[in-house]
């Protein structure tokens, strides 16, 4: 079961982030899928984003989030797998992180 997990998590990580590069307008921002977390059960899927430039983060978290229903079905619509998780987007914590205090 945690294999399947794993799985789906990386399939979901690979086509969630061509479906933002192709069917989503981020202005003036690079939007990328850094994690995907499933849950065991396979409910819901926590989708990590990072956001260049980090100022912006809100307003495309707020983007991702307004898109989330049409990228749900499009997701259900290329992987046929069920369940399918529901997707929940939340930006990277590790993003802020990496950059350290300069990116502020």
């Amino acid at each position: 079961m945690h294999y399947r997990v794993e799985r789906v998590n990386n399939l979901i990580k690979e086509e969630l982030g061509y479906l933002l590069e192709r069917e989503v307008e981020f202005p003036h921002a690079l939007v990328t899928v850094m994690e995907v977390a499933c849950s065991k059960k396979m409910e819901r899927a926590l989708v990590y984003l990072s956001v260049l430039p980090v100022t912006k983060s809100e307003a495309m978290l707020k983007i991702a989030r307004q898109n989330q229903a049409r990228l749900q079905f499009l997701l259900l619509k290329k992987m046929h797998i069920r369940p399918m998780p529901r997707i929940h987007f939340e930006i990277d914590p590790h993003t802020y992180e990496d950059l350290g205090s300069d990116a502020f």
